[in-house]
């Protein structure tokens, strides 16, 4: 008896990668009309359309009277969508974008009549364990997956989800390009042999590849040449509905022993992983769940915010592996995000000040500080206003427009309201989770030191002797000598995988000076060839910042900040999309000794991603937008910045066959200047760590205003979680989306 195989017809549709987003739609356009015109006339059953929305919804821009018989198709089960709106990488994108990005694109879905839906994750770069939480979340119930699944069977339970990979992956054309049927059967049987039933699944199509022609006509004909499969053309739902799952497995899927997961993505365009780092956590954090609070009539605008985010949440665009066009068009969409997410912000905080401030005739300075953490916040705020604050330091001076009157709509700035803005630092206490506080500005000291060598406050003290940086744990006496080196190593990779041609060298350090004093929040600037390092301490934080100002005048490199800790680091643990991750870690591996790798592999590393935070023997290194750490002996690494020039270097020691076209990008050399936070701490538990990440990604709104005097300071809580569940954005003005980290499962929790 012939063995039944399961294919499917499809495309992959990367909405921009080698070719701009404006150029692939002029190809999905002639697509799509030749995939209609194959449906209508019966040369093919159904065609899956790559789990995403986005292609479908940019072809009826341009063919709207198409839309009936797209919606016709849907009902027939000729033609899946969804549900991705675009198709996501889910170890760089935050949770809640995630569900942004699903609920888009389930919402279009089934308004255009699907309601057969799985998790399809043909080409991200692995997969993480929050990938299945939201599929959980959202009551999806399959996954077909490729990448980063080790050399095990294709059907398998994976986090209690009934899961198919693609063991040959997506990428079929041998039906397109008319192979023989002995070679057709040959990569079948690759496939067949890891599958436990007598179905084998196949995929047929690849990127931005046409509908097979007459594809009835076509299998039908192998079928009859072929003595040992019968292939059936239907859809990926009818494989899972005959596949046998009985194998269990857990965790994320990261191997690279059979599939490339292309890491040197985590590290590429930083700059735009830092613009994303923030207009993901402004908009969920900040502005949404402000504007559902206070009944703010901009969920169109906000709608329009978070899709042009997503749009950048592509897995190309978001991993920074397409042509310098494609990501001057990246760059324009996270600048559009963040004046919206700032416009808004500043709207919200007038519109507060207008309702706080007194008519009263004696009035009084205040300061409002809204604590959107999850955790009581301790610590500093900083704040600016054209006014003049007897009693206050002052941080910083600059010349601009005082904020009451570029968002005064009975006003517009002239030449001469061009003033001075005073930035001052205030300190704070015990201010509550989401709450809205109002309190008197009394001048206090605290107690940050400061000197040529070292600053500390009452947690940490940092010194640097003769270029070498150490740290003080004042609290539990514990103490780390040159625990940073800032470290180059040359670069022959390409953007999707970091190939050292040199082990890495420390940065000669040349000096330090004072750069801002203050009881309140100092910084220190530590100074190596081409690079200032600036150390800040805020009064009562038990963290250091470190924001490194790097002018970068070489081709082909990577900077990394690497941290020597104590001992080897068996493992870690790092912030997902949604909750952690535990990693063991073989510290002896180095990535430079095991190069070039043979053919067909790709070479193993010691580098993974993260969100916020990772945490190893009792350190925690926080950064802002910074994806990628790095294990070796007892050092964690941070990438602080990787400069290449080509997408896929063919001749790339780490990777020994290319992954994709062999293009210039000269933009991604990152020559000029570029500025990078991350900081570092000592943790004893998950908790703290999630606790200092929310601070140091400044949870706060403030502003001052006149009340009146001698008013008492006030609390207002917002709205309360219960312990242990994490906030990652409002689903509505009742509903916060939560991870409860003891129960490590996403929950809609009532507010």
């Amino acid at each position: 008896m012939k063995r039944k195989v399961f294919a499917y017809l499809h495309t992959h549709w990367d909405r921009e990668w080698y070719r701009s987003h404006e150029e692939f739609s002029l190809r999905l356009v002639e697509i799509v009309d030749e995939i209609i015109n194959e449906l209508k006339n019966n040369k093919a059953p159904s065609f899956y359309f790559d789990g995403q929305t986005d292609a479908i919804e940019t072809y009826l821009k341009f063919r709207p009277e198409n839309k009936a018989i797209i919606k016709k198709f849907i009902k027939e089960k000729k033609l899946f969508i969804g549900p991705f709106f675009a198709s996501a990488d889910s170890f760089l994108s935050s949770g809640h974008l995630l569900i942004k990005n699903f609920e888009r694109g389930l919402k279009y879905s089934k308004d255009m009549g699907e309601d057969e839906f799985l998790g399809y994750l043909a080409d991200t770069f692995g997969h993480s364990s929050s990938i299945f939480e939201i599929l959980k979340y959202l009551k999806i119930n399959n996954a077909i997956l490729w990448r980063g699944t080790p050399d095990i069977e294709s059907d398998f339970i994976f986090n209690d989800f009934k899961t198919t990979r693609l063991v040959r992956g997506y990428f079929f054309d041998f039906f397109h390009n008319n192979a023989d049927v002995e070679v057709i059967e040959e990569n079948i049987d690759k496939i067949a042999k890891y599958t436990n039933s007598e179905n084998v699944l196949l995929p047929i199509g690849a990127d931005h590849l046409q509908i097979l022609t007459d594809a009835n006509k076509k299998i039908k004909n192998f079928n009859k040449k072929s003595k040992k499969y019968e292939i059936v053309l239907t859809n990926p739902f009818e494989y899972i509905k005959n596949a046998t799952f009985e194998k269990k497995y857990s965790g994320e899927f990261l191997d690279n022993t059979s599939t490339y997961i292309l890491q040197g993505v985590y590290s590429a365009r930083i700059p735009q992983k830092i613009k994303n780092a923030y207009a993901q956590f402004q908009l969920s954090r900040i502005v949404e769940p402000l504007s559902f609070l206070l009944n703010k009539n901009n969920k169109k605008q906000l709608d329009y915010a978070f899709e042009t985010l997503i749009k950048n949440h592509a897995h190309d665009s978001l991993y920074g592996c397409s042509i310098d066009e494609v990501h001057r068009q990246v760059e324009q969409r996270f600048d559009n995000v963040i004046q919206i997410a700032d416009g808004f912000k500043n709207r919200i905080k007038r519109d507060l000040k207008n309702n706080l401030e007194s008519n009263k005739n004696k009035k009084e300075d205040k300061l409002c500080v809204i604590n959107l953490s999850n955790f009581n916040y301790d610590g500093v705020v900083k704040f600016k206003t054209s006014k003049k604050i007897k009693n206050l330091e002052i941080l910083n001076v600059e010349k601009g427009f005082p904020d009451e009157l570029l968002y005064d709509k009975s006003k517009i700035p002239v030449t001469e309201d061009y003033t001075k803005i005073y930035e001052y630092v205030f300190k704070v206490e015990n201010l509550k989770p989401f709450s809205l506080n109002t309190l008197k500005l009394n001048s206090e000291k605290g107690e940050v030191l400061i000197g040529d060598d070292f600053i500390e406050n009452k947690y940490l003290k940092i010194t640097i002797n003769d270029g070498i940086l150490n740290i003080q744990d004042k609290v539990k006496n514990k103490f780390l000598k040159d625990f940073l080196n800032i470290v180059d190593t040359e670069d022959s990779g390409d953007s999707y995988n970091f190939a050292p041609s040199t082990k890495p060298e420390c940065i000669p350090f040349l000096k330090t000076k004072i750069i801002k004093k203050s009881t309140l929040s100092s910084t220190l600037g530590v100074y190596f060839k081409d690079i200032l390092l600036e150390i800040t301490l805020d009064s009562n934080a038990p963290f250091v910042k470190f924001k490194a100002k790097i002018k970068n005048k070489k081709k082909n490199h990577k900077i990394q900040a690497k941290f020597n800790l104590e001992n080897n680091i068996n493992e870690t643990v790092a912030e997902c999309a949604f909750g952690t991750i535990k990693r063991e870690h073989d510290f002896n591996y180095n990535l430079f000794e095991n190069l070039p790798v043979k053919r067909p592999y790709e070479a193993k590393t010691n580098i993974y991603p993260m969100q916020r935070f990772v945490c190893a023997k009792d350190a925690c290194i926080l950064t802002f937008g910074l994806n990628e750490y790095e294990i070796y002996k007892n050092t964690l690494s941070i990438a602080l910045l990787r400069s290449f020039g080509v997408i896929s270097n063919p001749k790339n020691p780490a990777r020994a066959i290319p992954a994709g076209p062999p293009l210039e990008v000269p933009d991604a050399q990152l020559l000029g200047e570029i500025e990078v936070n991350f900081a570092f701490s000592f943790v004893q538990n998950e908790l703290e760590a999630y606790k200092m990440a929310d601070s140091f990604y400044e949870p706060v709104i403030v502003f001052n205003y006149e009340d009146e005097l001698n008013s008492k300071d006030k609390e207002n809580v917002l709205f309360q979680l219960t312990k242990n569940n994490i906030l990652y954005g409002l689903k509505n003005k009742k509903t916060a989306i939560c991870f409860d980290i003891k129960e490590n499962k996403i929950k809609d929790i009532e507010i």
